[in-house]
């Protein structure tokens, strides 16, 4: 099929492209006089190449949790960055470089011949600090469950980079392009693994904690041509990803002898594998060129994905359309259809061995996954009924059908419907107001998270009372309600019930023509009640009825920059951010002899400081100097949870110049 489509589209651009070696009439005759002597005379103004060069030093000092800065490389480096554009036509080159450290840097080059050659680099690395979550044993005296600790003191974190690159060829006087986009995606570093080791007779449970390296590269690359076929736009791409795995790609640990239904030899024993894929994509695009009142566009992509390790194997096949009509410019109405198809083939069991005597094997059985169809359609009418006012009415439906729902206890299909409106609202000038109102059911949902009906609400609000003021205010709320949950072994379990609230307010004052000094509070809660079934040291399922659990985060800052002279800026900013959660079993398997809530119950309190400035001398030259200070505390010191004080200082001096 991908075949046909690929010659289908090569016939019909020989067809409407000008026939090569053909003579073209001389247009330059039928021009008046004075417009050929324009064209002969025109020339592209010059415009001169810029060039920004900078260098420093960043100085960190830092104690505790990494958790203080999260998101930074926390070791003292040298900086440097630049900057270049040449803008000589036919020749357009811009590059842009930051480097804070090894971990921590940016770069982005673009290219561009006429509007026949584009091509555009970029690349993002940062660094992510991680905390190891303790494991407690609360009774040493037992050997089950255990506690193994082989990660004690160390620290985690993970380096993630981003690069994506895009080249695309066009041909001379013809709407005709052939691209190639590729993106790579890096993990690397070292973080923490908790396994439970043991299960059912295979030895004693342990709750385990040790470090991992992680090295984990994702690729995927696209290879793609689009061109104008008289009244449709066409583009035609076909892709390849992989995923390899590098570091510790598998752990292993040793097991005790087993006996009963599947006896197992002792030894070393495969867990926690990461696997590795690969995968391709064929994708076809259509859009009508027309972009009058009614506009039509359809895609077509077919997806697959194998597991290299397993060789379990998934397919893709989705189908999207969309027509709008445009009847005036008070009435627009846009209807949306998309179809997908999910299968997969994977082996009924996997075998694995012993690192030490590979002839020791051990044969599990996989469940199958759930193969799904969703179709889903989308209607929105828009309406502008004065100046200043814009409706919006959305209506949606959902339905999805499911294979061997019953070897997973889930429904065999699934219906969502989803109503919304919203208006855009310019109540007088300078107050501008957004308000949305969204109301979904879902009919037999598959997962206990999912409610049986939900009601949203959101508002926004902002207000220019006087060009020196500027304020916002923007309002969120939500409520699910789920009355049919279900437990296999537990059927009286039902009920869940979600509150969300959420609010967001700024104020930006300029009390003098330099300065600016801008103010926000915002604040989130989340509260679940919900029956939970437990099982006690029998095996029998006990229901905890309608168990709250809640968290909150409360977040104020403040910021000021001042202009002192044309030559000079400074500014400076400090946030401070209160979050805690906590839920309240009742079951007493679960509060005696100590209570699972001490572990979930967390109050943590987070504050930054930041200062920067920057003063521009003659000749291009300029030096600048940043300092933040992060605080990061666990407000409980709560020895049961995750929380690690830890403060972080960071100095950053910088030189640059400018031609």
């Amino acid at each position: 099929m991908n075949k046909m489509i690929i010659q289908t589209l090569l016939a019909a651009l020989l067809l409407t492209a000008p026939a090569f070696g053909q003579e073209k009439p001389d247009q330059t005759d039928a021009l008046p006089s004075d417009e050929l002597i324009q064209q002969e005379h025109y020339a592209f103004p010059a415009i001169a190449p810029e060039v920004r060069l900078s260098g420093g030093y960043r100085l960190v000092g830092s104690s505790g949790s990494g958790r203080a800065d999260q998101y930074e490389y926390l070791h003292s480096s040298p900086v440097f960055g630049g900057e270049v554009r040449i803008f000589s036509f036919p020749h357009r080159f811009h590059l842009d470089l930051d480097f804070r450290n090894k971990k921590d840097y940016f770069g982005d080059a673009s290219y561009a011949y006429e509007d026949m050659v584009l091509f555009r680099g970029i690349n993002r690395t940062l660094f992510h600090n991680l905390d190891a979550v303790p494991i407690i044993d609360l009774n040493p005296a037992t050997s089950s469950p255990a506690v193994s600790v082989r990660d004690t003191d160390t620290r985690y974190g993970v380096r993630f980079g981003m690069s994506n690159v895009f080249l695309r060829f066009k041909t001379h006087d013809f709407p005709f392009h052939v691209y190639v986009d590729g993106t790579l995606v890096d993990r690397s570093g070292t973080q923490q693994q908790r396994s439970l080791l043991g299960s059912g007779y295979y030895n004693n449970i342990v709750r385990d904690s040790q470090s991992r390296n992680i090295d984990m590269q994702t690729k995927n690359v696209v290879v793609g041509m689009n061109s104008h076929l008289g009244p449709v736009e066409v583009d035609i791409s076909h892709g390849e990803m992989r995923h390899d795995v590098s570091g510790d790609r598998v752990l292993f640990d040793t097991y005790a002898a087993a006996t009963g239904l599947t006896p197992r030899a002792a030894g070393e024993y495969p867990h926690n594998l990461l696997p590795e894929f690969k995968g391709s994509s064929n994708t076809l695009k259509l859009h009508t060129s027309y972009t009058g009142g009614i506009v039509a566009s359809a895609t077509l992509s077919k997806i697959d994905r194998d597991n290299r390790d397993s060789g379990a194997q998934s397919d893709y096949f989705v189908g999207a359309g969309e027509v709008s009509w445009i009847a005036s410019n008070q009435i627009g109405f846009f209807l949306k259809y998309r179809h997908k198809e999910i299968d997969f083939d994977v082996p009924r069991e996997v075998t694995i061995a012993d690192r030490t005597n590979p002839a020791n094997s051990y044969t599990y059985f996989v469940e199958s996954p759930i193969p799904s169809m969703t179709d889903t359609v989308s209607a929105v009418a828009r309406l502008r009924p004065a100046s200043g006012v814009t409706l919006l009415a959305e209506y949606a439906y959902e339905n999805v059908r499911r294979s061997v729902s019953f070897e997973w206890s889930v429904p065999a299909s699934t219906h969502r419907n989803s109503a919304s409106i919203s208006a855009n609202l310019r109540v007088i000038k300078g107050l501008n107001l957004k308000a949305s109102y969204t109301h979904r059911t879902i009919e037999d949902p598959a997962y206990n998270t999912d409610p049986n009906r939900s009601d949203e609400a959101r508002f926004a609000l902002t207000w220019t009372p006087k060009p020196q003021i500027t304020t916002m205010l923007s309002y969120t709320v939500l409520s699910e309600k789920r009355t049919d949950m279900h437990f296999v072994d537990a059927p009286d379990a039902r009920k869940r019930d979600v509150n969300r609230n959420g609010l967001l307010g700024s104020v930006t004052f300029l009390p003098l023509k330099d300065l600016s000094v801008t103010a926000s509070y915002s604040y989130f809660d989340n509260k679940v009640r919900q029956d939970i079934v437990y099982h006690d040291e029998s095996g029998a399922a006990v229901v905890d009825p309608f168990v709250p659990f809640k968290d909150m985060a409360h977040a104020y800052g403040l910021s000021v920059t001042y202009l002192p002279c044309p030559s000079a800026s400074i500014s400076a900013s400090v946030s401070h951010t209160i979050g805690s959660g906590t839920f309240y079993p009742a079951d007493p398997n679960l509060t005696q002899p100590v209570s699972v809530a001490l572990f979930s119950e967390t109050k943590a309190r987070e504050t930054v400081y930041s200062a920067s400035g920057e003063y521009r001398f003659k000749n291009g030259y300029s030096v600048g100097l940043e300092y933040r200070y992060s605080d990061f505390r666990d407000v409980l010191d709560n020895p049961y949870d995750d929380l690690i004080n830890g403060r972080a200082h960071i100095v950053l001096l910088t030189f640059s110049k400018k031609w």
